[in-house]
């Protein structure tokens, strides 16, 4: 009879993204790996041991956690690991809460798995850091939405018009095209150009500008209501053109926010 082949452990730095129950007493646990990307695992008896999972699989929690795998296996096996840091202060307040939820529920959907990024990972981790402290603002989460996209291979194209190649102009009036991921000019609209949303060179100026700041400086950087209406309608389009759904966090966020319930 043939042994087992043994399993591989493996170690590294860890959010993680999401957890469910499984069976009577396991949990299945998205992580976002440092060094190996998103990888999916099965937590045994974690539903039953307060001791050895304590706090770790609590969703946006930083970590550290050792897991292995036999080859061609399915799930790793989570064997143990140790909080970082817990955010308490997102986990303190529901709109942070809420907005940290959706930040991780987007990676989660951008990514594949086992194919590490660590520029994604680090950003991220710097979002949380400087939330855990920050209130929250529509307009960093919209600027967050853009550098994933882009580390995702998503960057809507802003710079130019995809038609007259035009460099913006302060004035003028732009469409952005979902299924072509770009902007148009006024002067490069067809006739369906209205059903797509509409941005000024002021809102596309203020977006650009955001997403090359550094995540601590985005809370400085202000804008009006319109620029951040304006970017809401065109982001929501994209992702959702890109996903093919919404977010059911984002929906939950935007409930929150209209009812004032924080």
């Amino acid at each position: 009879m043939k042994s087992a082949k043994p399993r591989k452990s493996y170690k590294s730095e860890a959010l993680v993204l999401r957890t469910y129950d499984y069976g009577e007493s396991d949990r299945i646990v998205v992580l976002y790996t440092l060094d190996y990307g998103k990888i999916r695992g099965i937590a045994k008896g974690a539903k039953r041991s307060t001791r050895r999972f304590a706090n770790i699989l609590e969703s946006f929690s930083q970590i550290n956690v050792l897991f292995s795998r036999r080859p061609h296996d399915g799930l790793f096996l989570i064997e143990e690991g140790s909080i970082i840091n817990h955010f308490r202060g997102i986990r303190s307040d529901l709109k942070k809460t809420l907005f940290s939820s959706y930040i991780l529920d987007l990676a989660d959907n951008f990514t594949p798995e086992n194919k590490p990024q660590g520029e994604l990972f680090t950003t991220l981790v710097n979002f949380l850091n400087v939330l855990d402290y920050k209130d929250v603002n529509e307009y960093v989460l919209h600027i967050f939405e853009l550098k994933l996209l882009k580390l995702a291979g998503y960057k809507p194209h802003l710079e130019t018009c995809l038609v007259c190649k035009e460099s913006l102009k302060e004035g003028k009036r732009y469409c952005f095209i979902p299924r072509e991921g770009g902007i148009k000019c006024s002067s490069c609209f067809t006739q369906d150009s209205p059903a797509y949303p509409a941005l000024s060179a002021g809102t596309i100026k203020m977006l650009l500008l955001g997403s090359t700041a550094k995540v601590e400086n985005l809370w400085e950087i202000v804008v009006n209501e319109e620029t951040t209406k304006e970017a809401r309608l065109f982001l929501d389009r994209f992702i959702g053109e890109l996903l093919g759904k919404e977010i059911k966090s984002l929906h939950v966020l935007r409930e929150v926010s209209r009812l004032g319930i924080a």
